[in-house]
Order: structure tokens, then C-alpha cells, then sequence
């Protein structure tokens, strides 16, 4: 027989296998014929399932899945053997979740992933799998994050999308079509009625954050068990110092960071990672050696979110001339980067510099009108100079003035609470 009878022959027995128990012996004449014949390596699985050879039908039908993840009966083959080995309840075959859930997540599918890593932690036989399986807790860790993403996308679009719609019903003005100094009357006003369905707002984004950190909770539940039961799993504690920054438990990323950047020193992602962790945590020195080790080795690493950090870890430092340099090749390579001209402008202020620290918050807003920190460091130098020019009775054009940047960085971002309070203290003092 030649290979171009290959697929006749499989099609022939499958034929016969529905009425026949099996046809196995022929299609493996067929896959000796041609490994790649797909469709043999899928009637095969059924014809073992149905045989009882439950490991060796999942093994086909995964071949399958590797080459065309597309194959939905592949796929639903699979899935409905893995909760069913046979006609009676027989024990899970977690080898099979195991391997489904890694092709499901291979083809970026964690919803469909997720429930098979679960069986497979739950499972209570096998040596290698089961909840001593620390590989099996990453991949969980790793989908359950891929999900988080893709929420975390989705929110940001729906916010985007809410942020449109109240400033439309609102009538406002983009800044840039109205600039400060030559504000109308009404322009306060405007603001206020743009904020009215700010609380609503503000709600569903504490409602977001705190479902959010619960989500992430998981993630670093599912990695610490991973690293407890291997603690020389790398790549298990790298991602799980990765997620305690997120939630800004510094020292605990710190912790972890140490242990990978010991074991591999030169790795760029490692270096990235604990210099972050370092800067989170108040070690600035020690964080500033680290991201000079990435800048050394890619210049615009993390799309300039190396350098950028380095110049922010500089002005804590108060090293604000370095950290104006660094901001300026920030700029150069993303000229865009609004909150690089708001830090800079924080570092001039911290200078004494006041209006040119303003020049810098107005071409951030140039940059970017929804850039709600320019307003709030804008609004922080009006109050300042507004108390000097208090003291000889013309403060009032300031407080107005910071009073309106407030507001708008308050529509901007209803998360920033503490905003609600500079508001009322300035309405009052205006009072």
C-alpha cells in the first residue's frame, strides 16, 4: 500500500467502526502510512475510547488539537472522554485535562482552559499531577491573569467609551478649545453638571478595582503554592514577585526578586523586575544600580518605561537636575508622554521653579487633555501662588483659577477623592 491510499483507507474504517467494536489495527496501518493524517489520529482516538483505552485515545485526539486547535470535534471529542472514561463512572483522566487545558491555553482559550487546570489541582490520585503539581498551579496562575487582562481592557474601553458620553451630555469643551486665563463664567458651572454622574462613575470603578485585586488574589494564591512546593520553580517565583507588584506589596516582591536575580543576574526581565520591586519599596540606590543594568543593556526597554522609572527613582532621590535630563531623553523617544512633562514640571517645582513648571503641566495637556495629574499640579502651583498674592490682597484670580483645574481633574479621574475636599475648601474660601 502507498501513502495516497492513505485516506481512503480511513474513511473506509471508519465506516466499518460504526458498526464494528473497533478499527484500530487499520488506522494505524494508516498514521504508519503518513503521522501527519489528521483525520486518522481523530478516528483512531474515538476507536480506542471506544476499545477502553482511554489514555491512548486522549493522546490521539491531543495530536490533533496540537496541529489544528481549530478542530471543534477534536475538541469536543476530548472534552466529553475527559469527564467520562467509559459507559460507568470511572476516576477523571486528569492526564487528559492536563494536556487539554495546555493546548486550550496554548491557543490563548483560558476560559476553556481554566476549568481543566482546576480538575487537575483537584484531583486527588497520580504522583506527578494532582495538588503536588506545582507546574499545573502556574499555568493556572498564568490563564487566570490572561483573563484578568482582557477584563482589565475591556474596563478601560467601557470607561473611555462612559468618559465620552458624560462629556457630551455636558456640553464641555476639550481644554485646548478653552484655555485657562481666558475662561468664561459659565465654564464652572459646566464642570459641576459634567460631575453630577460622577458618583455613579466613581462607584463602578471601586467596584471594578476591589473585583480587580480579588482576581489578582487568585493569581498569587495559585503562584505562592506553586513556589512552596518547588522552590527552585523560577519561573513560578518570578511571576509571583511580578503580582506582588502589582499590589504594591513591595517588601514581598523584593523578597522573591532577590532569590531570581541570584540565580540569574544577567537576565534583563529579572533585572527590570526587581528594580521595580526595589523602587516600590523606598530602595532607591539599590534600585537606581538595577535599572542602569537595563538601560545599559536596551535603552528603551519597556517602551521607555526603564528610563522613565530611573528618572522618577532620580527625583526621589532629589537628584532633580539628572531626573530633568533623563525626563528629556524620555521625551525624545516618545514625545507623547504626557506624565513625563508632569514630572518634570514637579521636579521644577521642586526647584522653585514655578512658571516653568507650568509650561511643562500645559504641554502635558497639549499632549494629552485628559491628563488629569497635569490639572492637579497645575492646580497645586495656583494655590500656592494664590496664598503668596493673599498676603497682599490678590490671591482671588489664583483660587479661582486652581479651583478650575481641580474640577476638571476631578471629571477626569472621580477616583481621586481627596480632590472633593480641595474643592470644597476653595469654594468656601471664594465664599
Amino acid at each position: 500500500m502507498n501513502s495516497a491510499q492513505g485516506p481512503l483507507l480511513v474513511r473506509v474504517c471508519w465506516l466499518m467502526s460504526c458498526w464494528r467494536a473497533t478499527c484500530g489495527s487499520q488506522f494505524q496501518e494508516a498514521l504508519d502510512l503518513d503521522q501527519n493524517m489528521m483525520e486518522a489520529h481523530l478516528y483512531m482516538g474515538v476507536a480506542l475510547h471506544r476499545a477502553n483505552r482511554f489514555d491512548d485515545a486522549a493522546k490521539h485526539l491531543i495530536r490533533v488539537l496540537q496541529d489544528e486547535g481549530q478542530n471543534t470535534e477534536a475538541r469536543w471529542q476530548l472534552t466529553w472522554r475527559v469527564g467520562r472514561r467509559g459507559p460507568q463512572d470511572e476516576p477523571q483522566n486528569t492526564e487528559a485535562h492536563w494536556q487539554l487545558a495546555k493546548v486550550l491555553h496554548a491557543q490563548e482559550l483560558c476560559t476553556e482552559a481554566l476549568p481543566h487546570y482546576l480538575s487537575v489541582l483537584n484531583a486527588s490520585h497520580a504522583n506527578m499531577l494532582g495538588p503536588a503539581h506545582a507546574h499545573a498551579h502556574y499555568r493556572t496562575a498564568l490563564c487566570l491573569l490572561q483573563q484578568l487582562n482582557s477584563t482589565q481592557e475591556l474596563n478601560m474601553h467601557l470607561l473611555f467609551e462612559s468618559q465620552q458620553v458624560a462629556a457630551k451630555s455636558a456640553g464641555m469643551l476639550p481644554l485646548e478649545e478653552c484655555m485657562v486665563g481666558e475662561l468664561e463664567e459659565s465654564t464652572e458651572s459646566v464642570l459641576e453638571e459634567a460631575m453630577c454622574s460622577a458618583p455613579s462613575r466613581k462607584r463602578e470603578e471601586q467596584e471594578a478595582a476591589v473585583a480587580m485585586s480579588a482576581a489578582e488574589e487568585r493569581v498569587v494564591e495559585q503562584l505562592e503554592e506553586a513556589v512552596r512546593l518547588n522552590e527552585h520553580f523560577m519561573e513560578a517565583r518570578m511571576a509571583l514577585a511580578q503580582a506582588y507588584s502589582r499590589l504594591h506589596r513591595w517588601n514581598e516582591s523584593v523578597t522573591h526578586s532577590r532569590v531570581v536575580f541570584e540565580d540569574a543576574p544577567n537576565d534583563i526581565t529579572v533585572q527590570w523586575t526587581i528594580a521595580v520591586a526595589l523602587h516600590g519599596a523606598g530602595h532607591y540606590s539599590e534600585a537606581l544600580d538595577r535599572y542602569q543594568e537595563v538601560l545599559m543593556r536596551d535603552y528603551t526597554y519597556q517602551d521607555g518605561q526603564a528610563l522613565f522609572r530611573y528618572a522618577l527613582c532620580l527625583q526621589e532621590e532629589r537628584r532633580f537636575d539628572e531626573a530633568i535630563e533623563s525626563y528629556k531623553k524620555v521625551l525624545i523617544h516618545k514625545p507623547d508622554y504626557a506624565q513625563a512633562h508632569v514630572n518634570w514640571g514637579i521636579a521644577l517645582k521642586a526647584m522653585g521653579k514655578r512658571k516653568a513648571a507650568i509650561e511643562q503641566y500645559q504641554t502635558a495637556l497639549g499632549v494629552d487633555p485628559k491628563c488629569a495629574d497635569a490639572h492637579i499640579r497645575w492646580g497645586n502651583v495656583l494655590s500656592e501662588q494664590a496664598r503668596d498674592a493673599g498676603r497682599r490682597g490678590g490671591g482671588e484670580p489664583y483660587w479661582k483659577e486652581a479651583l478650575i483645574h481641580y474640577q476638571e481633574a476631578l471629571h477626569l479621574d472621580p477616583s481621586r477623592t481627596d480632590l472633593e475636599t480641595r474643592i470644597a475648601s476653595l469654594k468656601e474660601r471664594r465664599s
